[in-house]
C-alpha cells in the first residue's frame, strides 16, 4: 500500500497496483489453504501436536539459540 500511495507517475501507479494485486493473491491463497488445514481432522490435529512440541520445547530452543560460542 505505502508502494502505491507514495508514486510519482502513472506508470510506476500501475506497477505497484499490479504488485499488490501479486501479494493480495497471494494472501487468499494462504487464507485458503489456511482454512481448509483447520477443516481436516487430521491436518488439526497434526496441527495441534505441532504447537503441542512446540510450546513444551520453546524454552529449550531459545536457549539453545542464544548461547554464543
Amino acid at each position: 500500500m505505502e508502494k502505491v500511495k507514495h508514486v510519482s507517475n502513472q506508470a510506476e501507479l500501475l506497477d505497484s497496483i499490479r504488485a499488490l494485486g501479486s501479494s493480495l493473491s497471494d494472501l487468499m491463497n494462504q487464507a485458503m489453504r489456511r482454512q481448509q488445514e483447520l477443516k481436516d481432522p487430521n491436518m488439526r490435529d497434526a496441527l495441534a501436536a505441532a504447537r503441542a512440541v512446540l510450546k513444551k520445547n520453546s524454552t529449550m530452543l531459545m536457549t539453545a539459540s542464544t548461547v554464543s560460542f
